[in-house]
């Protein structure tokens, strides 16, 4: 009888060994699954993700095919078009910085005139000038053009540029969509079609030094007013200003071989 006690205690012993085995192995069977799972999870949405940021990547084209392929720019694209400017501004080797004008800001300008720049060969001259007003060589983003007050323009004239808030205008065009990013420079969307200056001349160039002192400086050379028939004569200038402290300028102006 005793032998019996002892072979059934001993049979659930080992029972209740191999059932607590068993339980373990079933945790950790359970654990790795969770892991199994966790890692699926987790890869699925790794590729989500990629694949929204695959599909957020837009191949870059030039500025002119940039313009081409939004319509909103459709009336610009047909004015650079007919002014013989599309071969120019798809250049690769170049850098341009090109103001946009929508068909909205074309469609406040005169009607008789826009008709007459599109059609008439005879204002083919003025159509270039235009729109080479609109455009700047090298890449400039907002926040370039924030820092600066003018900038020189592919017409040979001066673009004015200044800052309300954190708003940019150029030429007195709000910039509503800034640093169109192309394989050949940079363009920035304007509400209004910008009228050139009638004086060629040359912007004022900011220059910071070490001792945060800002200098800018102008030259105009043999500039003709049209709407006059006068020759200007030449203009240089300098203007200083001490950041955050005592403002100092001089300016040197030559008219007409006499300076005053």
């Amino acid at each position: 009888m005793k032998m019996k006690n002892v072979f059934g205690i001993t049979g659930l012993s080992v029972a209740l060994i191999l059932s607590s085995c068993g339980g373990g192995k079933s945790k950790e069977d359970e654990a790795a699954r969770k892991k199994r799972e966790a890692d699926s999870l987790a890869a699925i949405e790794q590729a989500r993700q990629d694949s929204i940021a695959n599909a957020q990547v837009v191949e870059l084209k030039n500025v002119v095919e940039t313009a081409q392929a939004d319509p909103q720019f459709s009336t610009l694209v047909e004015l650079l078009s007919n002014a013989g400017l599309v071969e120019k501004l798809s250049d690769v080797n170049a850098n341009f910085t090109v103001f946009a004008p929508t068909n909205d800001a074309f469609a406040k300008m005169d009607q008789k005139k826009l008709e007459a720049l599109k059609t008439d060969l005879k204002k083919k001259q003025e159509l270039t000038d235009l729109l080479t007003y609109h455009v700047a060589a090298g890449k400039f983003a907002a926040a370039d053009l924030k820092s600066r007050q003018e900038l020189d323009m592919l017409d040979e004239k001066v673009l004015k540029l200044t800052v309300e808030g954190d708003a940019l205008k150029a030429g007195g065009a709000n910039v509503t969509s800034a640093d169109l990013q192309c394989t050949n420079g940079v363009i920035h969307v304007v509400d209004a079609v910008m009228t050139p200056p009638t004086k060629k001349g040359k912007a004022k160039q900011p220059t910071v030094t070490t001792n945060n002192t800002v200098t800018t400086t102008a030259t105009e050379v043999n500039t003709t007013d049209k709407n006059t028939g006068g020759v200007g004569g030449k203009q240089t200038g300098t203007e200083t200003q001490q950041v955050g402290g005592k403002q100092t300028g001089t300016q040197t102006q030559q008219v007409g071989g006499k300076s005053k």
